[in-house]
Protein backbone atom coordinates (compact mmCIF):
# COMPACT_ATOMS: atom_id res chain seq x y z
CA UNK A 1 0.00 0.00 0.00
CA UNK A 2 1.62 3.32 -1.26
CA UNK A 3 1.50 6.28 1.77
CA UNK A 4 0.38 9.35 0.91
CA UNK A 5 3.56 10.93 1.38
CA UNK A 6 4.93 8.99 -2.02
CA UNK A 7 1.77 10.15 -3.86
CA UNK A 8 0.85 14.14 -4.89
CA UNK A 9 -2.42 13.48 -5.40
CA UNK A 10 -2.05 15.76 -8.68
CA UNK A 11 -4.02 15.63 -11.73
CA UNK A 12 -5.52 12.22 -11.54
CA UNK A 13 -8.38 10.83 -12.73
CA UNK A 14 -10.50 7.46 -12.81
CA UNK A 15 -10.10 4.74 -15.68
CA UNK A 16 -12.25 1.71 -16.55
CA UNK A 17 -10.53 -0.98 -14.16
CA UNK A 18 -12.31 -3.65 -15.22
CA UNK A 19 -11.92 -7.35 -13.09
CA UNK A 20 -8.90 -8.85 -14.29
CA UNK A 21 -5.29 -8.05 -12.61
CA UNK A 22 -4.56 -8.43 -8.65
CA UNK A 23 -6.65 -5.27 -7.54
CA UNK A 24 -4.54 -2.56 -5.71
CA UNK A 25 -6.24 0.81 -4.55
CA UNK A 26 -4.19 4.21 -5.27
CA UNK A 27 -5.24 6.67 -2.85
CA UNK A 28 -4.18 10.58 -3.89
CA UNK A 29 -3.04 12.84 -0.95
CA UNK A 30 -6.86 14.43 -2.02
CA UNK A 31 -8.36 10.91 -0.98
CA UNK A 32 -9.39 10.57 -4.51
CA UNK A 33 -9.07 7.01 -5.17
CA UNK A 34 -9.17 4.46 -8.50
CA UNK A 35 -8.89 0.53 -8.30
CA UNK A 36 -6.11 -0.22 -10.41
CA UNK A 37 -4.95 -3.60 -11.64
CA UNK A 38 -1.70 -4.26 -9.83
CA UNK A 39 0.62 -2.60 -6.97
CA UNK A 40 2.90 -1.74 -9.89
CA UNK A 41 0.75 0.31 -11.63
CA UNK A 42 -0.13 2.27 -8.42
CA UNK A 43 3.73 3.09 -7.72
CA UNK A 44 3.61 4.11 -11.54
CA UNK A 45 0.89 6.13 -10.61
CA UNK A 46 2.63 7.78 -7.78
CA UNK A 47 6.01 8.15 -9.68
CA UNK A 48 4.12 10.47 -12.47
CA UNK A 49 2.50 12.25 -10.00
CA UNK A 50 5.69 13.02 -8.37
CA UNK A 51 7.00 14.16 -11.87
CA UNK A 52 3.83 16.43 -12.00
CA UNK A 53 2.97 14.65 -15.04
CA UNK A 54 -0.87 14.68 -16.27
CA UNK A 55 -2.10 11.10 -16.70
CA UNK A 56 -5.13 9.22 -17.57
CA UNK A 57 -5.55 5.46 -16.15
CA UNK A 58 -7.28 3.40 -18.55
CA UNK A 59 -9.23 5.74 -20.11
CA UNK A 60 -8.61 4.94 -24.30
CA UNK A 61 -8.98 1.69 -26.36
CA UNK A 62 -7.14 1.09 -29.28
CA UNK A 63 -8.67 -0.04 -32.05
CA UNK A 64 -5.98 -2.79 -32.80
CA UNK A 65 -8.69 -4.20 -36.28
CA UNK A 66 -9.43 -7.82 -35.00
CA UNK A 67 -9.59 -6.71 -31.14
CA UNK A 68 -8.89 -3.49 -29.06
CA UNK A 69 -6.24 -2.89 -26.93
CA UNK A 70 -6.66 -0.72 -22.92
CA UNK A 71 -3.25 0.62 -22.18
CA UNK A 72 -2.75 1.06 -18.63
CA UNK A 73 -1.77 4.57 -18.98
CA UNK A 74 -2.36 7.68 -21.25
CA UNK A 75 -0.47 11.30 -20.77
CA UNK A 76 -2.50 13.23 -23.22
CA UNK A 77 0.58 16.06 -22.69
CA UNK A 78 2.68 14.26 -24.78
CA UNK A 79 0.72 11.69 -27.08
CA UNK A 80 1.97 8.77 -25.41
CA UNK A 81 0.64 5.52 -23.45
CA UNK A 82 2.62 3.43 -20.91
CA UNK A 83 1.88 -0.04 -20.59
CA UNK A 84 3.01 -1.64 -17.15
CA UNK A 85 4.03 -5.14 -17.35
CA UNK A 86 5.32 -7.41 -14.95
CA UNK A 87 5.81 -10.42 -17.33
CA UNK A 88 5.78 -10.11 -21.21
CA UNK A 89 3.91 -12.79 -22.73
CA UNK A 90 3.49 -13.23 -26.43
CA UNK A 91 -0.26 -11.21 -26.93
CA UNK A 92 1.15 -8.34 -24.47
CA UNK A 93 3.91 -7.37 -27.01
CA UNK A 94 2.05 -7.86 -29.94
CA UNK A 95 -0.83 -5.59 -28.85
CA UNK A 96 2.35 -3.07 -27.88
CA UNK A 97 3.80 -3.93 -31.28
CA UNK A 98 0.95 -3.44 -33.08
CA UNK A 99 0.18 -0.51 -31.42
CA UNK A 100 3.49 1.52 -32.20
CA UNK A 101 3.13 0.17 -36.06
CA UNK A 102 -0.39 2.06 -36.26
CA UNK A 103 1.02 5.00 -34.95
CA UNK A 104 0.67 5.25 -31.19
CA UNK A 105 3.30 5.57 -29.22
CA UNK A 106 3.11 3.15 -26.05
CA UNK A 107 5.48 2.10 -24.19
CA UNK A 108 6.30 -1.07 -22.19
CA UNK A 109 7.51 -0.91 -18.90
CA UNK A 110 9.14 -4.04 -17.83
CA UNK A 111 9.79 -5.07 -14.35
CA UNK A 112 13.34 -4.23 -15.56
CA UNK A 113 12.64 -0.38 -16.23
CA UNK A 114 10.44 -0.05 -13.26
CA UNK A 115 13.83 -1.30 -11.14
CA UNK A 116 15.58 1.10 -13.54
CA UNK A 117 13.52 3.95 -12.82
CA UNK A 118 13.62 3.36 -8.98
CA UNK A 119 9.76 2.81 -9.14
CA UNK A 120 9.73 -0.72 -7.60
CA UNK A 121 12.58 -2.19 -5.75
CA UNK A 122 11.84 -5.70 -5.93
CA UNK A 123 10.82 -7.32 -9.17
CA UNK A 124 10.39 -11.26 -8.26
CA UNK A 125 14.03 -11.73 -9.96
CA UNK A 126 17.28 -12.27 -8.03
CA UNK A 127 19.30 -11.34 -11.02
CA UNK A 128 17.74 -7.97 -11.71
CA UNK A 129 17.21 -7.09 -8.27
CA UNK A 130 20.62 -7.50 -7.72
CA UNK A 131 21.36 -5.04 -11.05
CA UNK A 132 19.41 -2.33 -9.99
CA UNK A 133 19.57 -2.90 -5.73
CA UNK A 134 20.95 1.03 -4.99
CA UNK A 135 19.04 2.37 -8.06
CA UNK A 136 17.17 5.68 -6.70
CA UNK A 137 13.82 7.22 -7.54
CA UNK A 138 14.61 9.51 -10.53
CA UNK A 139 12.66 11.63 -13.00
CA UNK A 140 14.34 11.81 -16.47
CA UNK A 141 12.76 12.43 -19.91
CA UNK A 142 11.05 9.14 -19.26
CA UNK A 143 11.56 8.05 -22.38
CA UNK A 144 8.83 10.70 -24.03
CA UNK A 145 10.54 12.84 -26.17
Amino acid sequence: KMSNSFCSGKRSYIGFAGNWGKPSMYTATNGFKIRMRSGWEVKTACYLDIANIYWLYESIWIDLGESKYLPDFYLPDYGIFIEVKGRTKGPDLSKVSTANDMGYKVLLWTAEELLKRGIITNSGNTELNKKYRDTELFIDDWGLY
